[in-house]
């Protein structure tokens, strides 16, 4: 029963997400995620996505490091273990790249990944003993609040993920073992599942994972009910230590490759500095309607600021809206259901580290943050949301089916259910044609000639300008179609000793990312001879004129312009044996 449950509530979540990401599945092979507000579709991290579900079936294809790339940043290659990497998501991507590319498994990806979470929240409330009404309200609550919809826009490794429900289920479940022998084996199975969702979740992003930590403590702290019956759990149960060690065991033996390299990276870096102080959202942005939502587009949070990232925009703040009806029914649940209140203190503390309350442009928790590496990369509060969200949805829940249970209220919970999609709403998800330029189509049948392995191939691609991000994320698009290594690409993390091997092989075109200043014609063709390139792709659009360095570039010897139809020129060596 509780398979056939399963499926149908994975199938209808499937189905909600196509519909609430209108048109995207209407288009899954031509069109990837993007919201244009936030940056052009050439700087988008959707490229950069795409390219990490590309890396990881050349993992599986041909056997590579998946946490180290040589295909970028030649001679040297560098580290993904500080990139905002998602491997688990990307490995799970393989059979849809086989079946249509790399774009079609980004689309079916994000569908997957909405309905994953809010199938697993919807089993959290079975956990928790919810009825109809308060698992689906906490289902939708979580899986589609507009926080994981606008993140599937900008930051893939931040999105819906089942992980926050799941380790949610395991912990109630360990919490509530019996202390007797008879008791011990659910213990120990929950212990072991919760260091396995730990564990996965460091193979979709460190970031996340943090997060995920910081809830399974106040969780462990708070210790709520599962059962409105009953009494609070038993937190002492998750000290003992037997099956803490079996948490940590298997967290540690799905994520050891991973934090290998994560703190091999870390170490070669240096650590880390400070951190930039960044905006962090005040009380009334929660309040405030989603930047995603079609009546109220670039209202409340998603408002431009002065001097903030993306021309003004605020991405990370445009959907942090908590929904009005939300939090009635989380009210009412408090009010009506003595099990719900501690899950009302989770979300209220849990509340407190998203909103971080503070002067600006930081709060009081940032503060600290950013003067501690590695913690640093968690100043922006805003990202501990998906927890609250989680606790806030479980209270609603609790308030839906206390509603339920009045004949007279069901009116108002109605009203309050339908409030709730309205303020969710999203019509016309946001997206762009993803559209290869025809140098990079005829570069891609050049591959196709010259044979599967790296040794086969000719040089590298080089994208120009090179100081330019969108290029450089663009460049890592383009790699997914013509398979070449690229020299300059876009690394989260940018080990500053690998830029300095790039910076000996090419000095004048390190010169020239660095300060802007074009180089010579005849020290460029060293670079490019030092760096193996075979083909220079200009992105005109990266430049206001650029007539200076198509001069630059036909003054190079041994190289010719090929003439292409669209806004990217392209040279390419002609002296190479």
């Amino acid at each position: 029963m509780r398979a056939k449950e399963f499926i149908l509530v994975a199938v209808a979540a499937l189905t909600l997400a196509a519909f609430w990401t209108l048109p995207l599945v209407l288009d899954p092979l031509g069109s990837m995620p993007h919201d244009p507000r936030f940056a052009p579709f050439s700087g988008s991290d959707m490229n950069l996505w795409a390219w990490d579900f590309w890396w990881a079936r050349e993992v599986v294809e041909s056997g590579k490091d998946p946490f180290f790339s040589d295909w970028i940043y030649p001679p040297s290659g560098h580290s993904l273990a500080l990139n905002t990497h998602i491997f688990l998501w990307s490995l799970f991507s393989v059979p849809l790249q086989w079946l249509a590319g790399p774009v079609f498994a980004i689309n079916a990806m994000a569908l997957l990944l909405l309905a994953s979470a809010a199938t697993a929240a919807w089993f959290l409330g079975r956990e928790l003993r919810m009825g109809l009404a308060g698992c689906c309200v906490l289902a939708f609550g979580f899986g589609f609040s507009p926080y994981f919809l606008q993140k599937g826009l900008v930051h893939f490794n931040l999105s819906a993920s089942p992980w926050l429900p799941l380790m949610a289920i395991f912990l109630l479940r360990w919490m509530r073992a019996d202390p007797h022998p008879a008791g011990r084996m659910q213990a120990w199975r929950a212990a072991l599942g919760a260091g396995c969702v730990l564990g996965l979740c460091l193979l979709t992003g460190s970031l996340q994972s943090v997060y995920l930590c910081a809830f399974a403590a106040l969780l462990w702290l708070v210790a709520p009910a599962t059962d409105p019956n009953r009494s609070s759990a038993r937190r002492w149960g998750l000290l003992a230590p037997g099956p803490l060690i079996v948490a940590l065991a298997s967290a540690l033996l799905l994520a050891i490759p991973f934090l290998s390299a994560w703190v091999a990276e870390w170490q070669a870096m240096g650590g880390a500095g400070q951190f930039e102080p960044l905006y962090h959202p005040r009380l009334v942005d929660f309040l405030r309607p989603s930047g995603l939502h079609p009546l109220f587009a670039g209202d409340g949070a998603a408002a431009a600021i002065p001097a903030a990232e993306f021309e003004g925009k605020r991405p990370e703040l445009a959907a942090i809206s908590l929904a009005w009806s939300l939090l009635c029914l989380g009210l009412l649940g408090a009010l009506l259901d003595v099990s719900a209140r501690r899950w009302a203190l989770l979300f209220g503390l849990l509340f407190l580290l998203a909103w971080d309350p503070g002067p600006q442009p930081q709060g009081w928790f940032s503060s600290i943050y950013r003067h501690v590496p590695p913690f640093g990369l968690l100043r922006i509060s805003a990202r501990f949301l998906p927890a609250a969200i989680l606790a806030l949805a479980v209270v609603a829940g609790r308030g839906a089916d206390r509603l339920w249970e009045r004949p007279r209220l069901k009116p108002v919970l109605l009203l309050l259910l339908s409030g709730l999609g309205f303020e969710c709403l999203v019509v016309g998800y946001p997206s762009a044609k993803v559209q290869f330029p025809e140098a990079v189509q005829r570069l891609a049948k050049l591959d196709e000639q010259a044979g599967d392995e790296l040794e086969q191939r000719p040089g590298a691609v080089l994208t120009l300008p090179p100081q330019a991000v969108q290029g450089a994320c663009a460049s890592m698009l383009w790699q997914t179609k013509h398979e070449r290594p690229v020299v300059v690409s876009y690394v989260a993390r940018i080990n500053t000793a690998k830029l300095q091997i790039l910076a000996l092989a090419g000095p004048s075109l390190m010169r020239w990312a660095l300060n802007g200043q074009e180089p010579d014609p005849r020290a460029l063709a060293l670079d490019l001879d030092h760096l193996n390139v075979d083909h220079l792709l200009v992105r005109n659009e990266d430049l206001l004129d650029p007539a200076p360095l198509h001069q630059v570039l036909d003054q190079l010897e041994g190289w010719e312009r090929i003439p292409v139809a669209d806004n990217v020129a392209w040279w390419s060596r002609i002296d190479r044996e």
